[in-house]
């Protein structure tokens, strides 16, 4: 497995949602009837989506805050979904991780056997 926020490998993981918090830039938005159009903010709101993820026990206990947000270092600020914070989010093994992904795989019709 390897951690969503700093790419190290870990053998424990929480599975979270999260989402990589970034910034939009004025000029996307600056006409709004082509802003919903626009490849700029369609990156943005992709990468604004909460998604299911791994993430270390480090990078949790600096996301796992009242506001749900912080900054990993060298790779940016993140931000948990409500469900996720609080300690609310699992531990996962190898094991666990793989059986998660082959069920994700599933839902698009893909077999990782």
């Amino acid at each position: 497995m390897q951690c969503y926020c700093c790419e190290a490998p870990i053998k424990l993981a929480k599975k979270v949602k999260i989402r990589r918090v970034r910034e939009l830039s004025p000029e996307a938005i600056a006409d709004p009837a082509k802003a919903v159009a626009s490849g700029a903010y369609t990156a943005y709101r992709e990468e604004m989506t909460y998604r299911w993820a791994v993430i270390c026990l480090a990078c949790y206990r600096i996301l796992d805050n009242e506001v749900g947000m912080g900054e990993v270092p060298g790779r940016g600020i993140f931000g948990l979904a409500g469900a996720s914070r609080v300690d609310k989010a699992r531990v996962m093994n190898e094991a666990q991780y793989r059986a998660f992904q082959r069920k994700e795989a599933a839902k698009l019709g893909i077999d990782l056997e």
